[in-house]
């Protein structure tokens, strides 16, 4: 039974169901008491194979419909938004007016309504009493439902309702019984009919029993024999039908299933049945498809003769175009298989994808599709933009067994930035259930094979939907004797008006305005038509017979004359859609979009009403308003489309809430893996014996439910006490109570909360382990014994071990438990275990019913669309689609019934495209095309050489001698081009208009074919070739056409392969050959252009022409030219493996046109011998198009042209010259530009303004009324004030007068220019509000009144003070709110704000601390409590705990002592002392100067050595010297005294710089390497605040300065420390960049921290600073080398569960907090803060190889004692507090233990290095 009938019989009993459940003990639990309401009787499987057939049906067609699972147990009515959804609603029954309604419309419209009303529906058809008239109403609107295929849905869930309803099982038989009394023959011969479609549906449709249908079947019989007998209403039409469900009943009945889809048969050459039914074979592969030992039964396309009948004709197509796809799949696995572990081999027809696994299903609006996740470090593949990998559509296969067993999958979502991550969303074929049931950590082979699946996917369902084909006589029979259409036949004297196809004089003729057509004398001649003879004879065939074949070689007009032919029929289409009620559109069928559009572009030019285009990729965006996608947008809002519109949304709304369904079944599947299940939940999958021996002990221990459980699992009160029970929603809600859970590690479960998305989803009392250590405290109290924290967490660790290492009982053991107090620890857990796979078992039921019903929603939401679609085109004139498309509406146009089916591309489009895109209905099919051009091209060769898969029905037709029209009159090629083609078509002539045209410019030849033998490339990742000397020499080539003055629209390049087409993008620049086209020949069919460069590509040592070889694409190639043919190729392999390029090279041999040297023609100079180019570099001989020689030519301004011999722009209208101009202006002076540019002479000159007769300086090339005038304005204003603005200003007045403000009469002072209504009065205003209050604005502001009056709000009434002028509606009340909260508290806020509470409690935080917390806040809480450690130096840490980061890394002592930096290293000294040679040069490098140091004086001296740091302050006495002229020195003591005297050279020295010199107390100190002397003060402070020591006055730099030295030497080693940590930085970076890739986000992160040590550089100011930079940054680059190396670890690994993942994502968190810690600014690196950064980074990699150890032993499955170890030393790590020692030595201990135990993880671990 269908899953949509199975909800709809839910819903039916659902109002009874919920009476009983309200009587149960928890009415709300979906689990208690609910099995023998969801059991139901079992229900034959469907026998259909394949999944692609799961929702397709048709009235011919044995096949049935897969049913999910009745969905009773979802306990509540409320599946799918009640308040939406009308079957929620009380039942409204339909009257017979609305009945009478109901029959009137059309079948698609009754599937919708009835589909969606269940309730109604199902009142309908069993109510207990029914008129005659109602009966018949609805026996005739169900057997008009039953007509509509293109709904399959929505028909199931009616005919799954009918089948098992009263008016089945009782009115029907009535109606049989009754149909002798009926009044009329009429009336008997539709009942009958009707009962009979009915039937016919159930029977096809309805698996299971068949009891019911039988039984009406057998009275229909009886009756009918008697009414044959006895009455005249019987015909042959009721027997025919009759005997159809009499067929289909025996069918049934016998149970036939399809046969095996894989026969072993050998290759047919069309002898023999077919074994099985192809109708019932899978569309996908099956594993006898991919088994190389069993070859597939084919049978030659038939090329000339007829077929034994259509199921034969039909059979033949099918398994061939599936043979097409399956094959490429089938010898790329056995060549996998076969070459397995060998990465050399290259497979040809697959592409295989490594370490494939599940991630997550994704709901979405096409059905539930599942991410997997793929290795990508093995592909050779980088752009995934071009590639056609993993395309929307391609069929991939995933084996984990080497294809023992496979799942079928297409890609749904080709992002492709998502899969270059290596992430694809997948569509599966299989039931969901099997889906499902795969272990997320599974790995899986996954091939994609090279056919396109999507695009065989709609052809082969629409041959399997066939049963019947319009045009059988000439498509099975091959009849060569052709009818005219049935229409034309309609119409009295086949009269039809072809008066569009003349000129408009000729409109009035009447000769043209009633032409018999099918009498050749009444038609007018072919030049009142505009045609040639040949193509008048297609003409009249083509409106003539019901099945014409026109074929056209290029150019001969075959798109011209199928637009003559829409156009003849469009205007006379009220001929052959008159007796229709509804449009019969023209369907034009094409095989690729951009001819398609083609097509659709040449219609429009005469016809646009009712065009609709079907399908995306629309290459012409003017089309874009004709999509079907744009009239669905136009017709959204329109009557019938708008309550579809409405249905459409209530599904997805539907998809919403099912989606929500499942997501919290996944986390309560998740979390009953990790905690201990509430009372409420384990009650309902435990015997009732066993219930109630846990009831009966807690009623007598008066102890409450957990606890009693608790103790029964033997983990003591201890856990009880620590429970807090929160009561979460006092709605109740039945669907999820008993959803509790109790944490043991004693966390929340986060992810469980975030998984709840209602309130009244959840409402039981749920157990949650509070955070705080108050639960110990409490605990103690309670207990009434007394246990240690140790003894406490120990219990809960045994909680733990227990849930997660005990295995469950076996399915018959509990039964064997008679008394649960009875049996010992471990078979409690045991069976504590059971219980929870059970309740898991229920969930996986559940989840699996929710999907089954996603996806039948799913599909109901596509047949609204579908429908949609149909109401559209079903009023459209044109429908215009590809053979895919067409394929995909298959249905749709069942139902539309074209009358008239015109497919151009004819020939191009295999047989199977064809057949799929005919309606039943059609009339007339006319096929355009020439079979010598493209062919189809099947994706296996063999098929085509060995079976005719190439043959297309065109082709057939015409080997069959069905009448076909050729053209033969060619318009396009000039004669030196067609006379290739004659080659190919030997009848073909020339058109008048192509001979005499001009030859192409700059070429001695208008056709040539350039022969060389440079090699080709072979591009293995697309299959295809490219060829890099034929690129540039077309290059250049296009480049000299260009210079000839073409246009780039009027060159095409065409190339045979897409290798070569993408080296043609890399190399030619979009900015100078944007407009031309580049593209291959089989997308260039049916354009064509006036230069055709053609690249042939292929040149090879093994003479391998590949497809070049077929006549077809090499017509194509050599056709598209106008006037000019270049080919470039390697003519002498092509001539010596193809006849025909043998005689195309003999022709153009006669004709000269061929050779190794192309001849270019100088337009300029046609009487020299020309330019001989035969590589690509002798284009260079014509530079600029012409010849080598010199333009010269004399230009306008007298300057000899400077460019080569150039054929355009002859007369130098746009070239530039760029000489000095020598024109000189009118005044005399000499121009300064260059001369191409306009002479404007800058020369100021005096010149008189005349606006006011100034005279102003005047650029001499501005006319003096351009120049603005800076003289003072003279004028005056209408009140006599002088203007103070510039002369060519507008004048405004400025000057204040008193003026009268006309609105409120006050006077102002007023600018004189300003108009007094302009102007905003600034007195008081004197206005009064409707209170009575005064204004106190200004006069020109808006009234507002501020006073506050009270006012009482609208939502809360309290009374509040508001100002006058607000409405209370307006005002935020600041009242407390008084609402009490979920919490318990009252809401903290004002009334007017969100409510939030506020109340500050004291709580435990994570790290310990206790502290004042917001209510909410707990999770969020940061800890600010002081750290208080004692740190190594002696001190307490001043930081606070979330500064610290929980005691890890502490903040920063202030003090200076155990400083831990490295001791500075010797730098290489760069300064010069005094000890350094004089010549010395100044940037020479110096070893550090070991004399002593030379600065000493009376008052201080200097112990140490010359390079050391010296301690000594600088002496700042007066020096005490006496210079030679005898007067006292002017320095300071213990400095070179300076040679200038105070006295003696008293203007020297008291010349002013800085202001102090002319002091008679200044000091001075005189630079050494320069001799100036500055003021000291002055000098020392510039000293101490630069770095770049140089003089002030000439900027020699100070390298030498006792007073200084030591600043410089420090500065210089700072500045060299800095240079050397760039390069250390440098370094970093680039190892860095070389480290694996692991995701963007931590390539990001690190970059950021890597630029933040740079900004960090430059504010250190000491060595000192530098150094401990340094260490940072060491410690940065080993932390993130192991971190990365770990990531790329855990990326690989085998299994990587869920909670694995969580624990990576908290290493990763705290090592971002790591690295930041290492970032902040230090002067130094104290001991402490090394020790934390150790400890650090032993935790972080300890933690790290405990998640691989984890993965490791989950691989192995391991005993629970090993993980046991591992959990222990994760639950120290995870914590986030410090490792003490004896942590580090307990941890190093077990994981020694773990390699010992894991030996396969020593590859993957890296010992973690103890010592920084």
């Amino acid at each position: 039974m269908s899953g949509p009938i199975r909800k709809l019989m839910n819903r039916i009993d659902r109002e009874k169901e919920k009476n009983i459940r309200d009587s149960l003990p928890s009415p709300g639990d979906r689990h208690l008491g609910t099995d023998v309401l969801s059991r139901e009787p079992q229900i034959d499987q469907p026998i259909i194979g394949g999944s692609d057939q799961r929702h397709t049906s048709h009235p011919c067609q044995i096949r049935k419909i897969p049913y999910a699972a009745l969905d009773s147990r979802r306990g509540s009515p409320n599946t799918r938004n009640n308040q939406n959804r009308e079957w929620n609603r009380t039942p409204n029954f339909w009257n017979i007016t609305q009945l009478h309604e109901f029959d009137l419309k059309d079948s698609a419209h009754i599937l919708i309504t009835l589909g969606h009303d269940y309730s109604r529906l199902h009142e309908l058809l069993n109510a207990q009493r029914q008129d005659k008239e109602s009966v018949r109403l609805t026996l005739s609107i169900l057997a008009k439902a039953c007509t509509c295929f293109s709904l399959p849905q929505n028909l199931n869930i009616i005919l799954g309702t009918l089948h098992r309803s009263l008016f089945f099982t009782r009115q029907i038989s009535n109606v049989i019984l009754g149909i002798s009394r009926a009044d009329g023959k009429e009336a008997q011969r539709k009942t009958i009919l009707n009962i009979i479609c009915i039937l016919r549906e159930l029977f096809i449709r309805i698996p299971g029993p068949i009891a019911n249908q039988s039984g009406v079947l057998i009275l229909l019989r009886r009756e009918i024999e008697i009414l044959q007998e006895t009455t005249e209403v019987i015909d042959e039409d009721i027997i025919a039908n009759l005997e159809e469900v009499l067929d289909l009943e025996r069918i049934k009945r016998k149970n036939l299933k399809a046969d095996p889809q894989r026969i072993l048969h050998k290759d047919s050459d069309g002898e023999g049945d077919a074994p099985n039914d192809y109708r019932e074979m899978s569309l996908l592969p099956t594993l006898d498809d991919l088994n190389a030992n069993i070859k597939p039964f084919l049978r030659k396309n038939k090329v000339k003769g007829r077929y034994d009948d259509v199921n034969h004709y039909l059979d033949v197509q099918f398994r061939l175009l599936r043979e097409d796809f399956i094959q490429p799949l089938r010898d790329g696995i056995a060549k996998y298989q076969a070459t397995l572990g060998d990465s050399t081999q290259r497979l040809q027809d697959i592409h295989v994808y490594n370490n494939v696994t599940f991630v997550r299903p994704n709901f979405t609006h096409t059905g539930i599709l599942y991410r997997l996740r793929f290795d990508t470090s093995r592909l050779k593949l980088k752009n995934w933009t071009s590639s056609k990998r993993l395309i929307y559509g391609s069929l991939v296969c995933l084996s984990s067994d080497n294809f023992k067993t496979f799942y079928n999958a297409t890609v749904s979502d080709s992002d492709r930035e998502l899969i270059a991550d290596g992430y694809i969303d997948l569509k599966f074929e299989h039931d969901i259930e099997e889906i499902n049931s795969i272990d997320p950590d599974q790995r899986f082979i996954m091939v994609e094979s090279t056919a396109f699946y999507e695009a065989y996917r709609h052809v082969l369902k629409g041959l399997q939907c066939l049963t019947a084909l319009p045009f059988e006589n000439h498509l099975v029979q091959c009849h060569n004797v052709v009818d005219a259409p049935e229409y034309i036949k309609r119409i009295p004297g086949a009269r039809i008006d072809l008066r569009p196809l003349v000129d408009l004089k000729d409109k009035n003729n009447h000769s043209v305005s009633q032409v018999n057509v099918l009498d050749p004398e009444s038609w007018p001649s072919h030049e009142l038509l505009k045609l040639d003879e040949s193509q008048y004879r297609a003409l009249q065939t083509a409106l003539t017979k019901e099945f014409s074949v026109i074929q056209g070689p290029p150019g001969t007009g075959k798109t011209y004359v199928g637009l003559k032919i829409v156009k003849a029929l469009l205007h006379n289409s009220n001929d052959w859609i008159k007796e229709d009620i509804n449009k019969k559109p023209i369907l034009i069928v094409c095989y690729t979009n951009h001819a398609l559009d083609q097509f659709l572009t040449g219609i429009l030019q005469f016809h646009n009403e009712g065009v609709i285009r079907v399908g995306g990729r629309i290459s012409d965006t003017n089309l874009e308003k004709y999509s079907l996608k744009t009239r669905k947008n136009e017709a959204r809002c329109v009557g019938h489309y708008k309550d579809l519109g409405r249905i459409s949304c209530t599904y997805a709304e539907d998809l919403d809430h099912l989606k929500q369904r499942t997501d919290d079944i996944s986390s309560r599947i998740d979390t009953s893996e990790n905690h201990v299940l509430s009372w409420n939940i384990l009650c309902n999958v435990m015997s009732p014996r066993h219930k109630r021996q846990f009831e009966a002990i807690t009623i007598v221990t008066k102890n409450n439910i957990m606890a009693t459980l608790f103790a029964w699992l033997g983990i003591g009160l201890g856990n009880l006490c620590g429970l807090k029970s929160v009561k979460k929603s006092s709605q109740q809600n039945s669907e999820h109570k008993g959803g509790g859970v109790i944490n043991v590690t004693g966390d929340y479960d986060i992810e469980r909360n975030k998984r709840i998305l209602h309130e009244d989803e959840s409402t039981d009392e749920i157990y949650t382990h509070p955070k705080d250590t108050d639960s110990f405290n409490t605990f103690q109290e309670e207990a009434g014994f007394q246990l240690d924290r140790k003894q406490y967490n120990k219990l809960n660790r045994k909680l733990e071990q227990n849930i997660k290492s005990v295995t469950k009982l076996k399915a018959a053991e509990p039964e064997s438990v008679k008394n649960v107090w009875s049996v010992d620890s471990t078979t409690r857990w045991k069976l504590y275990k059971y219980w929870v796979s059970q309740y898991r078992q229920q969930l996986r039921q559940d989840y699996l019913d929710y999907c089954t019903e996603y996806m039948d929603t799913v599909t109901s939401q596509r047949e609204v669309v579908l429908l949609k679609e149909k109401l559209i085109l079903a009023k459209a004139s044109i429908i215009a689609m590809t053979t895919s498309g067409a394929a995909r509406y298959h249905t749709i146009l069942q139902e539309i019934s074209p009358r008239i089916t015109i497919v151009e591309e004819a020939a191009e489009v295999l047989e199977g495209h064809i057949i799929t895109s005919l309606t039943e209905q059609c009339e007339h099919l006319i096929l355009i095309g020439d079979h010598k051009q493209l062919r189809p091209n099947p994706n296996v060769y063999q098929l085509a050489t060995k079976f005719n898969l190439d043959l297309s029905l065109f082709e057939r037709m015409i080997n069959n001698d069905v009448p076909c029209d050729g053209l033969d009159l060619q318009h396009r090629m000039r004669p030196e081009i067609s006379k290739l083609m004659k080659h190919i078509y030997p009848n073909l002539k020339d058109h008048t208009s192509v001979y005499n045209r001009k030859h192409i410019k700059g070429m001695s030849k208008d056709v040539f074919f350039i022969n060389h033998n440079h090699a080709e490339e072979h591009d293995t990742e697309r299959r295809s070739h490219s060829n890099l000397y034929e690129v540039q020499f077309v290059i250049r080539l296009t480049e000299y056409l260009l210079k000839q003055g073409y246009g780039p629209e009027c060159i095409t390049i065409l190339t045979t392969y897409t290798g070569q087409l993408l080296l043609f993008k890399q190399r030619m620049p979009k900015s100078q050959f944007e407009v031309i086209k580049v593209t291959s020949v089989d997308n260039y069919q049916g354009e064509e252009n006036e230069i055709i460069i053609l690249s042939l590509v292929r040149s090879n040592l093994e003479d391998n022409i590949g497809f070049l070889k077929i006549e077809n694409r090499v017509c194509v190639a050599l056709s598209r030219a106008r006037n000019g043919l270049y080919v470039i190729g390697n003519f002498d392999m092509l001539g010596y493996k193809s006849s025909l390029w043998r005689d195309m090279v003999k022709t153009s041999k006669t004709s000269c046109e061929f050779g190794e040297v192309l001849l270019l023609r100088c337009q300029n100079h046609p009487g020299d011998p020309g330019i001989e180019v035969s590589t690509p570099e002798d284009f260079q001989k014509a530079p600029d198009g012409g010849c080598q020689k010199k333009c010269f030519a004399r230009l306008d301004c007298g300057h000899a042209c400077a460019m080569s011999c150039h054929p355009v722009d002859l007369e130098h209208k746009k070239y530039q010259c760029h000489k000095p101009c020598s024109e000189t202006c009118v005044e005399g002076h000499p121009c300064q530009l260059k001369c191409f540019q306009k002479c404007l002479c800058p020369v100021p000159v005096e010149k008189t303004i005349p606006q006011c007769g100034h005279i102003e300086q005047v650029p001499c090339h501005m006319p003096p009324e351009d120049h603005d005038c800076l003289h003072p304005c003279q004028k005056v204003c209408v009140a006599g004030h002088p203007c103070n603005l510039k002369c060519f200003e507008v004048c405004k007045c400025s000057k204040l007068v008193a003026k009268v403000i006309p609105y409120c009469h006050h006077i102002e002072q007023v600018p004189c220019h300003l108009s007094p209504e302009d102007h905003a009065c600034l007195h008081p205003c004197q206005k009064l509000c409707v209170a009575g209050h005064p204004c106190n604005l200004k006069c020109f502001e808006v009234c507002k009144c501020p006073k506050l009056v009270a006012k009482v709000m609208p939502g809360c009434h309290h009374t509040e003070q508001v100002p006058c002028y607000k409405k209370p509606s307006e005002h935020a009340c600041q009242q407390p709110c008084v609402k009490i909260l979920s919490c318990g508290h009252n809401c903290g806020n004002i009334c007017s704000r969100s409510h939030e509470c506020k109340t500050i409690e004291q709580k435990t935080l994570h790290c310990g601390h206790t502290g004042e917390v917001k209510c909410t806040d707990l999770e969020r809480a940061i800890c600010n409590a002081h750290c208080k450690k004692k740190l190594k130096c002696g001190h307490e840490c001043q930081g606070t705990c979330n500064e610290c980061m929980t005691q890890r890394l502490h903040k920063a002592c202030s003090c200076t002592n155990n400083l831990a930096n490295s001791p500075l290293s010797p730098a290489v000294c760069k300064r010069k002392c005094q000890h350094v040679p004089q010549k010395a040069k100044s940037d020479e490098f110096y070893n550090p100067c070991k004399k002593p140091c030379p600065w000493f004086c009376k008052h201080h001296q200097c112990g140490k050595g010359c390079s050391e740091r010296c301690t000594l302050p600088p002496c700042e006495q007066p020096c005490e010297k006496t210079l030679g002229c005898g007067h006292i020195c002017i320095g300071l003591c213990g400095e070179p005294c300076p040679r200038y005297c105070r006295i003696c050279d008293a203007e020297v020295v008291t010349e002013i710089f800085f202001g102090p010199e002319n002091s008679p107390d200044a000091r001075f100190v005189m630079l050494i390497d320069c001799q100036h002397i500055f003021e000291y003060n002055i000098l020392d402070k510039f000293m101490d605040s630069t770095t770049d020591f140089r003089c002030i006055i000439c900027e020699t730099p100070i390298k030498r300065s006792l007073r200084y030295g030591t600043t410089i030497g420090e500065t210089e080693l700072v500045l060299q420390r800095k240079q050397d940590f760039l390069k250390g930085l440098d370094n970093a970076t680039t190892r860095v960049q070389t480290l694996p890739e692991t995701s963007p986000s931590i390539s990001t992160f690190l970059q950021e921290v890597l630029h933040n040590f740079n900004r960090l550089l430059n504010s250190c100011r000491t060595e000192t600073e530098v150094v401990t930079l340094e260490n940072q940054l060491e410690l940065v680059v080993k932390a993130v080398v192991t971190h990365v190396h770990f990531l790329n670890i855990t990326y690989n690994m085998d299994i990587l569960t869920a909670r694995l993942h969580d624990d990576i994502d908290v290493v990763k968190k705290h090592f971002y907090q790591f690295i930041k810690w290492l970032q902040l600014k230090r002067v130094v690196l104290s001991d402490q803060e090394t020790d934390d950064a150790k400890h650090e980074f032993i935790r972080q990699s300890l933690a790290y190889q405990l998640i691989i150890f984890e993965s490791k032993i989950n691989a192995q499955k391991l005993s629970g004692t090993t993980k046991l170890d591992v959990y222990t030393c994760k639950s120290i790590i995870t914590k986030g507090l410090p490792l003490t020692e004896q942590n580090i030595e307990y941890l190093k201990t077990t994981i020694n233990n773990l390699k010992e135990m894991v030996p396969s993880a020593d590859d993957c671990i890296i010992d973690v290095d103890l010592e920084m």
